[in-house]
C-alpha cells in the first residue's frame, strides 16, 4: 500500500494536490490533521492583509440588498426604453 504525506496550508475548501494524480481511479483514505502550534493570531494577521479584510470596516449592511440588485437594475435602466 502506497502512502504520501503532504504539508499544505489550507486557504480554501478546494485543494489541488498534484501528488494525488497517481491515485486516480483507486480507493484511498484521506486524513486531514491540523498541526499543533498554529496560533490564531498568525491566521488573523495574514487575513488582515487580504483586500476584503481591509475593507471590512467600510461595509454598510443596510446597502447589501441594494448592492445585490445593482447590476440587474442598471441593465433595466439602460435598456428599458429600447
Amino acid at each position: 500500500m502506497a502512502s504520501i504525506r503532504i504539508k499544505k496550508k489550507i486557504t480554501s475548501s478546494t485543494i489541488n494536490i498534484k501528488e494525488l494524480k497517481k491515485f486516480i481511479g483507486k480507493e484511498v483514505e484521506i486524513f486531514i490533521k491540523e498541526e499543533k502550534g498554529q496560533s490564531k493570531n498568525q491566521n488573523s494577521d495574514k487575513k488582515s492583509k487580504n483586500a476584503s479584510a481591509m475593507l471590512e470596516k467600510y461595509k454598510n449592511t443596510n446597502l447589501v440588498d441594494k448592492e445585490n440588485q445593482a447590476w440587474s437594475q442598471a441593465i433595466k435602466d439602460k435598456y428599458a426604453n429600447r
